[in-house]
């Protein structure tokens, strides 16, 4: 079952494109999983992949993110990417 794009989350995934990597378009946007947070899948017009995290409201209550960061950081180093 595909996942609804949150109308409001757009203006931040751009946002976050252009302050981040300097890209002001991507080809396809794809909602993903997640309890907490929102969570799109991002395909740049190079073919390049990338995923976006939004907080969903509350999280900052739930989620230690100094742990977030090193989950992630070692998923990196590990080649692990979400599909």
């Amino acid at each position: 079952m595909e996942k609804e794009i949150i109308q409001e989350d757009l203006q931040r995934v751009s946002t976050l494109l252009r302050n981040v990597l300097n890209i002001d378009r991507y080809a396809e946007i794809e909602r993903m999983g997640g309890l907490t947070n929102h969570t799109y899948k991002v395909i740049l017009e190079d073919g390049s992949i990338y995923a976006i995290r939004i907080p969903g409201e509350g999280t900052e209550e739930l989620i230690i993110r100094s742990h977030e960061q090193i989950s992630t950081e070692l998923a990196c180093r590990l080649d692990i990417y979400i599909t």
